[in-house]
C-alpha cells in the first residue's frame, strides 16, 4: 500500500493518524473493523484499542513498528516519534479525547449497535428500562450507551421519539462502525483529502497552473460569502516523492 500524501499538514499526533487510517479503510471497505486493523498492524486489538483511546502511551517502538507498516516515509516516522516525545499527556483537547474514546468503546460494544437496532422495531419503547429487559443488561448500561450514541451524532432523541441517524440504509454491524467512524473524522477533523499519483513530469507547470485557478476561484468564492464565523487555513500541495 502506498503512504498517502496529505492535503495540508500531518495530524497532530500519532493516535490521530492512526485513527484517521482507521476511518479511511473503514470506508474503502465495509467489513473492516477494528480488529482486522489491529491484525494488519500485528498487535492485540485489545492493545491497539487502548492506543487509540489514549489509555496507553505510544512509544517509539510502537510508532515505528505501525509507522512502517503502514508505509509511512522515514521522515514521518521520526516526526511522530520527536512529537509523542514532547508532547504532553494533556495536549489533545477534552472534547477530541473524549470523542476518540467514544468512538474506539462504540466499536467494541455490542449494545450500542443492539439498541440502535432496536429502535427500527415497529413496538420499539423509547424506553431505558424497556431497552434494558429487551437485552437483559443493567438500566445504567443502557443509559451510559444512549448518551454515547447521542454524543456521536448516530441517534436522535425528541421528546418521545427516537431515530438512528442511518437513515433507510440496512442496519448491520459493518455499515454501523463505518458510520461511527466517518461521523468522529467529521468532527474531529478538517475535510481533508489526499492521494499519490505517478505523472509525466512534462505536466507539472501545466498542472501547477491549475491549481493556481483553481484555489483562485476557490478563495474569491468564499471571500464573497457574508456573515464569517470561522477561521480555516487552505493549503494545497502538489510535490515530487521522486527524486531523479
Amino acid at each position: 500500500m502506498k503512504a498517502t500524501v496529505h492535503a495540508g499538514p500531518p495530524p497532530p499526533s500519532f493516535g490521530d493518524y492512526l485513527r484517521q487510517e482507521l476511518a479511511r479503510r473503514c470506508a474503502r471497505n465495509k467489513q473492516y473493523s477494528l480488529r482486522a486493523f489491529a491484525t494488519y498492524l500485528g498487535v492485540h486489538h485489545s492493545t491497539l484499542s487502548q492506543i487509540l483511546r489514549g489509555k496507553r502511551s505510544i512509544t517509539r517502538a510502537i510508532v515505528e513498528k505501525f509507522g512502517f507498516r503502514l508505509g509511512l516515509a522515514s521522515e514521518a516516522v521520526e516526526q511522530y516519534i520527536a512529537a509523542e516525545a514532547i508532547r504532553p499527556k494533556h495536549a489533545a483537547t477534552e472534547a477530541n479525547t473524549l470523542l476518540a474514546r467514544d468512538t474506539a468503546e462504540l466499536l467494541e460494544d455490542w449494545r450500542n449497535f443492539a439498541i440502535l437496532e432496536l429502535t427500527r422495531l415497529a413496538d420499539f419503547q423509547p424506553d431505558s428500562r424497556w431497552i434494558a429487559r429487551m437485552l437483559g443488561i443493567a438500566v445504567d448500561e443502557v443509559n451510559i450507551a444512549l448518551s454515547r450514541l447521542c454524543r456521536l451524532g448516530l441517534l436522535r432523541m425528541e421528546g418521545g421519539s427516537w431515530k438512528d441517524q442511518l437513515g433507510d440504509a440496512i442496519l448491520d454491524i459493518a455499515h454501523f462502525q463505518q458510520a461511527a467512524l466517518r461521523n468522529f473524522l467529521n468532527q474531529v477533523l478538517p475535510v481533508h483529502t489526499g492521494a499519490t499519483i505517478a505523472i509525466p513530469s512534462d505536466l507539472v507547470p501545466a498542472a501547477g497552473q491549475r491549481i493556481a485557478a483553481f484555489a483562485a476561484e476557490f478563495l474569491h468564492w468564499l471571500e464573497q460569502q457574508p456573515a464569517k464565523d470561522e477561521v480555516y487555513r487552505f493549503e494545497i500541495r502538489f510535490a515530487p516523492l521522486t527524486r531523479r
